[in-house]
């Protein structure tokens, strides 16, 4: 979706990814056809995700993610945070 008015112009993208349970080729195909997406409707305007990506992440600190009650990162937080790196 993109909200536009006046000169606040973002894309917002809403994701909920599969739950830790499923099996890792349904986790790495939500993770493929997200990137897909973003690079398909690609702008250059800010992207704000809003994403329950069912992932841990904290094992690689960034100006995002600190060392608060960081957890080891598993593979979805791999995913989520290469999608986010793009």
């Amino acid at each position: 979706a993109s909200i536009r008015s006046g000169f606040f112009c973002v894309d917002v993208i809403v994701a909920h990814a599969p739950c830790r349970t499923a099996a890792q080729e349904v986790r790495m195909d939500f993770w493929r056809r997200l990137v897909e997406i973003k690079a398909k409707h690609g702008s250059i305007y800010p992207t704000i995700m809003c994403c329950d990506a069912n992932s841990s992440v904290g094992t690689v600190l960034s100006h995002a993610i600190g060392p608060l009650n960081a957890e080891r990162e598993d593979d979805a937080g791999e995913y989520f945070l290469s999608v986010n790196s793009c």
